[in-house]
């Protein structure tokens, strides 16, 4: 196997400080503890982006290199890092307007070209991942035709595209790194598209039994499936969270689907794609897991500034061991992989040169 694109790396480490770094901020604001400065719809934007652009899909690309999928080569990943910063940056400052558009029409077409690059080189769980991609950039046109002229339907829209993103291309990733069994591709999907519309723009009450056949469909991957027992136990609680999402006949409150999102991508997800290994794998899930309690608390009537000081915290308790395994992924060294190791379904291991 050839060394990763070091740029994928970089970008995700640098990523991860800048995301982190401004949900902390914003955090330790709604708390009280520290000023807030600037458009406060902006800096959320810049943080959830950052996340997205600068963090996750990195860590997936890095995670399709090691299974043998063709991602994005050092040209590409440099010109996607240099462009994601740079949406983000402008988000920050301007919110949506056209130095942030730009930079996000960059990296969108990078997604469209990693996933039609790794068709044939995918298997088991990552054979969904470049549909995912796909069907996610069809929901940014209408998202941005609808921002100025109705407000809460391109919300909603926004909800499903990143629903996608996280079924489709992260959850995928993530497990197929585990080699766990995979469920038939086709099936997945159109569950997944249903919980996106679920959770978004199509919240009809019926819709929601496809996040409870995603979770149990997860748990039964899980099930005697080999891995550290932390992280088994983080999928397993991610099953049956989507599996009360489903049942409730309504799309979650905005505290939840916030406290699930934080949850399921800083803990399963992250810690999968960036293992940072011991303790501090225990750690970063169990830290997850309290932001996620303490940002729905606020339904329980403890208070916002109890509510977001927890998750400031918990936020806190969790950087170290996600700087940790990112930098475990950029000091990895490029090993062989015989037939008899690589998973069945994970594709072949030899890639071409790419740009």
């Amino acid at each position: 196997m050839s060394a990763p694109p070091r740029a994928l790396g970089l970008t995700a480490l640098v990523g991860l400080l800048v995301a982190a770094g401004i949900g902390l901020w914003l955090r330790f604001g709604l708390a009280g503890v520290t000023p807030l400065a600037g458009t406060y719809a902006f800096v959320r934007h810049a943080h959830t982006h950052a996340g997205y652009y600068l963090v996750l899909f990195p860590l997936a690309w890095l995670a399709w290199h090691r299974l043998g999928a063709r991602a994005p080569g050092p040209r590409l990943s440099a010109l996607y890092g240099a462009a994601g910063l740079a949406a983000v940056v402008a988000f920050a400052h301007r919110g949506y307007a056209l130095p942030s558009i730009a930079g996000s029409t960059v990296v969108g077409a990078v997604w469209l070209i990693s996933a039609v690059r790794a068709r044939g080189t995918t298997r088991g769980w990552l054979r969904v991942a470049p549909l995912g991609i796909a069907l996610a950039v069809l929901f940014v046109p209408p998202i941005g035709v609808l921002t100025s002229r109705d407000p809460a339907l391109a919300n909603a829209i926004v909800h499903s595209f990143l629903s996608v993103l996280l079924l489709l291309v992260m959850v995928p990733s993530a497990l197929a790194t585990l080699r766990w069994p995979a469920p038939p591709p086709a099936l997945w999907a159109a569950l997944a598209l249903a919980a996106a519309g679920f959770l978004g723009a199509v919240p009809f009450g019926p819709l929601g039994i496809s996040l409870s056949v995603l979770g149990t469909l997860l748990a039964r991957s899980a099930w005697g499936a080999r891995g550290a027992l932390p992280i088994r136990l983080a999928w397993f609680a991610t099953a049956g969270g989507l599996m009360a999402l489903g049942v409730q006949g309504a799309p979650p409150t905005t505290h939840r689907a916030i406290a699930a999102i934080h949850a399921m991508v800083l803990g399963p997800i992250f810690v999968t794609l960036a293992p940072p290994g011991g303790a501090l794998t225990w750690l970063s899930l169990v830290a997850a897991g309290v932001m996620g309690a303490s940002l729905v608390s606020v339904e329980l009537g403890l208070g916002s500034d109890r509510a977001n000081l927890g998750a400031a915290l918990a936020g806190l308790a969790w950087l170290p061991g996600a700087v940790v395994g990112v930098v475990r992924l950029l000091r990895r060294r490029p090993q062989a992989t015989t037939s008899s190791e690589r998973p069945s379904g994970c594709g072949p291991t030899k890639q071409r040169a790419s740009s």
